[in-house]
C-alpha cells in the first residue's frame, strides 16, 4: 500500500481536531530547545506533536523540540479566577480588579476580540454596581462605571469600533521545526513601505540601532562579538585615542577579540564611535525595552493611547493600530512616540515625565497640566487622577530611558511628514 504524503496527513489531523471541536482556541506559547518563542492560538495536542496557529498558519511542533509550553487563560477565566479570592463585601479589592481588568479588556478590543471583551465590560458593570451598593459615595467606582458604559457605547456603533485588522498578504514558507511536515499554507508578509496604502514601518537595521542606544552595559547584554575586520577597523581609525592606548601593541588584536560583545560595545560608547553601531548586533532587547513591549505598550500605549490619539486623530501624532505588536511597527510607534511633539510639548519627556502628553493627555482634563485635545468629545481618560497608582510604572519607565528625546540617528519620516532632521543630540553615545 503506498504511504499517505506527510503534509496530507498533518491537514487530515488538523480537520479533525477542528471538526471535533474537542479543542478551544486558547493563546499558547511555546520555548523551542533552539531558543525560540512561538506565540499563537493552540489547534490541538497529539502524544507526538503541538500544532499551533501562528500568524493565521496551522504549524506543527514536535514535542521533542519544545522546553516549555504554557497555556494561556481566556480573559473570562482570568476574571472568575481573581473573583473566587476576593473576599465579599471588600470594596477596595472589588474596585482594584474591576480597574485592573478593564485595562485587559480595553487590550482585547485593540487585538479585535470584541466579544469576550463586552462579556467581560458587562462583568465589570456588574461587579461595580456591587460596589456601590455597598458605598454609595465610591467616586472612583462612579467615574469608572462612565468611563466602561461609554466604550460599551462604542462597541455597539460601527462608527467607533475598532478597525479589523485587514488579511494578511500571502508568503509562501509557514515557521516549521526540524522534523516536521511543511504546511502548503500562506504566511503573511511584511508590508513593503513603496506598497500603496502600506504602513511605513522602520527597517530591522533601525530597530538593531535603538537596541544599541538603550542598552544598559552593566547588566551585560548578550551582544555578538565583533568579527577580526571591524575590530582591526577600530584600530586603525582610533589608534591616537587614548580609550585604545591598551591595544595598540602587537597582542592588542587578540586582547580586543578576548572582550566579551557588551566590552567591545562599551569601548564604542567611550569613543563615540557611532558610524560602527549599525554593524553592532544586539541579541534580544534591552531591559527598557522589555519593559515597554511587557507592560507600558500592551497595557497602555495601543488600547487607550493609540487607541484615541493614533492613526491620524491627533495631527502630527503618526501611531499605528493596524498589527501593533508585531516588531517594525511596535518600533516604529516607540520611535515617534519619542520624536513627536505636539504644540512643541513631548509626548514622551525624559526630563520631566509626568509632562509627557503620553501620561498628560491620559488624566482627567480637569487635572491635567496639558489636556487631552478638547475635540474628542466622547473621550475618557484612562487615569482616575494624578494620584492613579498606574501611572508610576508609566513615569517609571520613561525615567529609565537613556538620553534625550532625539537622540536616535534614525532617518525615518511618516507618510505625509517632512523628512526628519539630523537626529544627534547624545552627548556620550
Amino acid at each position: 500500500m503506498r504511504a499517505v504524503p506527510g503534509w496530507i496527513s498533518f491537514s487530515l489531523l488538523v480537520m479533525a481536531l477542528c471538526l471535533t471541536g474537542s479543542v478551544h482556541a486558547r493563546e499558547v506559547e511555546l520555548k523551542l530547545k533552539d531558543g525560540r518563542q512561538i506565540k499563537g492560538t493552540l489547534v490541538g495536542e497529539t502524544p507526538d506533536r503541538v500544532i499551533v496557529n501562528v500568524a493565521g498558519i496551522s504549524t506543527p511542533f514536535d514535542r521533542s523540540a519544545i522546553e516549555k509550553q504554557t497555556v494561556r487563560l481566556t480573559l473570562t477565566e482570568e476574571f472568575e479566577a481573581a473573583m473566587a479570592n476576593v473576599k465579599p463585601g471588600d470594596t477596595g479589592a472589588m474596585f482594584e480588579l474591576a480597574r485592573s481588568t478593564r485595562d485587559k479588556a480595553m487590550l482585547a478590543v485593540a487585538d479585535g476580540n470584541v466579544d469576550e471583551a463586552k462579556t467581560i465590560y458587562n462583568k465589570l458593570l456588574a461587579l461595580l454596581n456591587d460596589v456601590l451598593k455597598i458605598k454609595p459615595d465610591h467616586s472612583q467606582a462612579k467615574l469608572l462605571r462612565t468611563i466602561i458604559t461609554d466604550e460599551v457605547k462604542k462597541l455597539g456603533d460601527p462608527a467607533t469600533a475598532p478597525t479589523p485588522t485587514p488579511t494578511p498578504t500571502p508568503a509562501p514558507d509557514a515557521p516549521t521545526v526540524p522534523g516536521t511536515p511543511k504546511p502548503d499554507a500562506p504566511q503573511p508578509d511584511a508590508p513593503k513601505p513603496d506598497q500603496a496604502g502600506a504602513s511605513k514601518v522602520l527597517t530591522q537595521n533601525d530597530i538593531n540601532l535603538i537596541k544599541v542606544f538603550e542598552v544598559q552595559l552593566s547588566n551585560k547584554p548578550t551582544i555578538t562579538k565583533f568579527d577580526n575586520k571591524m575590530l582591526q577597523e577600530m584600530l586603525e581609525q582610533f589608534r591616537n585615542d587614548p580609550v585604545m592606548a591598551p591595544y595598540l601593541d602587537r597582542n592588542g588584536l587578540n586582547e580586543l577579540r578576548k572582550l566579551q560583545g557588551y566590552q567591545q560595545l562599551e569601548l564604542l560608547f567611550k569613543l563615540r564611535a557611532r558610524d560602527f553601531y549599525p554593524r553592532v548586533e544586539m541579541r534580544g532587547d534591552p531591559e527598557v525595552i522589555q519593559v515597554f513591549k511587557q507592560q507600558v505598550y500592551p497595557r497602555y500605549v495601543v488600547p487607550y493611547f493609540i487607541r484615541n490619539f493614533g492613526d491620524g486623530k491627533v495631527k502630527g501624532l503618526y501611531l499605528q493600530s493596524t498589527r501593533a505588536t508585531r516588531e517594525d511597527v511596535l518600533y516604529t510607534n516607540y520611535l515617534m512616540l519619542h520624536r513627536t511633539k505636539i504644540d512643541k510639548l513631548p509626548v514622551i519627556d525624559r526630563f520631566i515625565p509626568m509632562d509627557s502628553l503620553l501620561i498628560q493627555w491620559g488624566l482627567p482634563r480637569n487635572e491635567a497640566k496639558y489636556p487631552a485635545p478638547a475635540e474628542f468629545k466622547t473621550w475618557r481618560p484612562y487615569f482616575t487622577g494624578r494620584e492613579d497608582p498606574r501611572i508610576k510604572p508609566i513615569a517609571d519607565w520613561i525615567k529609565s530611558l537613556w538620553g534625550e528625546n532625539d537622540e536616535y540617528p534614525i532617518d525615518f519620516a511618516p507618510p505625509a511628514e517632512p523628512a526628519a532632521a539630523d537626529a544627534g543630540g547624545a552627548a556620550d553615545r
